[in-house]
């Protein structure tokens, strides 16, 4: 029961940051985990956060004993363990990094795609999917998800949907499936954000760039933590909210602007360079000097910004405050530096006006570095302070 009580908290960032800094409750997790199967779930929440990473690969034979559950499956009889240690190795090893997993190829039979003819490509993509759809949910939520499989297969859209909600025998099948569709359907709930697999699942398709369309599937439901991040500023429709005939519309709706809004998006209209106008040039403060990051007002963000040369970053970044600042620098630890990096790169897109502007990698990268240099200097209390630094400077405590 307590073991129970504590899967579900182990989500929570406070609980994973006391696993990781607090006393040796990783180790004591592990010597759990011969006798309570749950225990695999637990961890496999807790290799989500890359802080952790570092402890799972301290524990040599314990991931060991993971490999060989994945290696040889048929050797534990709770495929959940199998499916858990799976997943921690896929944290561990890939952190949803934007990579094609090998691909095994099956037969449509076995895949359910539509193999007569006149099933026609509903969605225009660039490449050809197998799928126009796949509906990511939890079990908790079938009913939902079963009502609107049924409903794009009438309307002959073609739909990758587990029936069973098994996830597929593995983390492998639940990679094919994304990359087989084109775009993803979430059902969102409180038990989807708390489900490893979802999470897997969700995060895959956004590490793959595929086009995600939300429905909340649990009423008053509100996307919070790592769903949160991903569904960011999307459209969703809520299905508990209409009656399902006008849900479905408004679903189909949207799959129809997002095809158009996609479409337009990839053609490149190319921009004379004489007409960009010149960013004027502005004076920069030097106020953020003498606070803690999280003191920082947006002016304060943009100067150090525009200090270091960060230059598209200062424009994504432009409404944010130290508190913003350090709570994007948090979300980078915990779903991991590509995840952001994507995420400001989507930013991109939507804030530019005759040119797309681009973070570039190398950016990001010195944004990441300048941060944990400044973090660590606000930890530092200073030897000496002058005069006129007492009346501007605080005490900080980070987190």
């Amino acid at each position: 029961m307590l073991l129970r009580a504590f899967a579900a908290l182990a989500h929570n960032e406070t609980i994973q940051s006391s696993v990781d800094t607090g006393a040796d409750y990783f180790g004591f997790l592990l010597t759990l985990s011969d006798d309570y199967n749950i225990v695999y779930d637990i961890l496999w929440t807790l290799s989500f956060n890359n802080s952790l990473h570092e402890k799972f690969n301290s524990h040599e034979p314990f991931l060991a004993q993971i490999r060989k559950f994945v290696d040889d499956p048929k050797s534990v009889l709770d495929k959940d363990v199998v499916r858990s240690a799976e997943g921690i190795l896929w944290n561990l090893l890939d952190h949803n990094r934007i990579i094609a997993l090998p691909h095994t190829p099956v037969n449509a039979d076995e895949r359910n795609v539509p193999s007569s003819s006149d099933r026609k490509q509903k969605i225009s993509p660039i490449v050809n999917y197998p799928f126009d759809i796949m509906i990511s949910y939890c079990h908790a939520e079938k009913s939902i998800s079963k009502s609107i499989f049924e409903y794009l297969n009438s309307k002959s859209y073609r739909v990758w949907y587990d029936a069973k909600n098994m996830h597929g025998d593995s983390l492998q099948a639940m990679a094919n499936a994304i990359q087989d569709s084109q775009c993803i359907i979430i059902c969102m709930s409180e038990n989807y954000e708390l489900s490893n697999a979802c999470r897997h699942e969700a995060q895959y398709a956004y590490a793959l760039q595929r086009r995600i369309l939300p429905i909340v599937a649990q009423s008053k439901y509100k996307a919070r933590n790592w769903l949160g991040f991903i569904i960011g500023t999307l459209i969703y429709i809520d299905f508990t909210k209409y009656e399902l005939h006008n849900a479905f519309s408004m679903l189909e709706a949207e799959m129809e602007h997002t095809d158009k809004t996609n479409e337009v998006t990839e053609k490149k209209i190319p921009v004379n360079q004489s007409e960009k106008k010149q960013a004027p040039k502005i004076s920069l403060s030097t106020e953020y000097e003498h606070k803690c990051v999280k003191e920082w007002t947006h002016d304060d963000v943009i100067s150090w910004c525009q200090a270091y040369d960060l230059l598209v970053i200062s424009k994504l970044l432009e409404h944010y405050d130290g508190t913003h600042l350090l709570r994007l620098h948090n979300m980078s630890k915990v779903n991991g530096d590509n995840i952001v990096f994507q995420s400001l790169r989507d930013d991109c897109q939507k804030i530019g006006t005759n040119g797309k502007i681009s973070l570039s990698f190398t950016e990001f990268v010195r944004f990441q570095s300048e941060l944990e240099t400044r973090l660590e200097r606000d930890t530092v209390k200073p030897k000496t302070i002058t005069a006129a630094e007492q009346k501007t400077t605080r005490s900080c405590s980070l987190l």
